[in-house]
């Protein structure tokens, strides 16, 4: 008994003064993380974006997507390439480069656990599938070579590994990632999440 009030003496403190803020802190940076991508300024850029690399080019078909990354991709590391672009084009780029940098600085705080991950994937999870699958991977793809030197290398260039697998997990059905129960919005019933399996519209972005 003695030894019982010995360890309860020493850990109590530490859960109080320590773990408990960081899980609060790791709850409020979600709560940023999710009040930025829900504010009206971001909301625009999705759109702009989405309309640009994704809605327009399937309605045109061809290679016209194909033609808007490989000029994108010019524009984010041959810094002499933007005395050509428009302002109208550098507008679109810029909204494009700050969903994909804001995907990124998720993947990082994630990789640092400095942010709940339940907690993010109820309300990412399904829309950072769409801008992987349609955007992000479709910029890795294009046979185009990232020149040197480094720093002219998008930061999402490389997999968003953590993002990748919260993806994966929010996909997949009750408990079935990485074979545990975890406790989140998305994998509790088809009628606990958010999301629909319903193809993206430029809005919902």
């Amino acid at each position: 008994m003695p030894l019982m009030s010995m360890l309860v003496a020493v850990f109590l403190p530490i859960n109080l003064s320590y773990l408990i803020p960081m899980a609060q802190n790791r709850q409020k940076t979600a709560m940023d993380f999710y009040s930025l991508y829900s504010a009206e300024d971001m909301r625009k850029a999705r759109n702009t974006a989405w309309k640009y690399f994704v809605t327009e080019p399937k309605s045109k078909g061809g290679s016209e997507k194909g033609k808007r990354l490989d000029d994108y991709l010019c524009f984010l590391t041959q810094p002499e390439s933007s005395e050509a672009v428009t302002p109208e084009m550098h507008e679109i780029y810029q909204e494009t480069s700050r969903v994909l940098e804001y995907f990124a600085m998720i993947n990082a705080c994630l990789e640092r656990r400095a942010v709940d991950r339940d907690m993010v994937r109820s309300f990412i999870g399904w829309y950072y599938s769409w801008w992987r699958d349609e955007v992000m991977n479709s910029l890795r793809d294009r046979p185009f070579m990232l020149g040197e030197p480094a720093r002219y290398r998008p930061v999402w260039w490389n997999k968003l590994k953590e993002l990748d697998e919260l993806c994966d997990e929010t996909a997949q059905p009750d408990g079935a990632a990485n074979g545990s129960q975890r406790g989140s919005l998305t994998n509790k019933t088809p009628n606990s999440t958010i999301h629909t399996s319903q193809p993206p519209i430029p809005e919902s972005h």
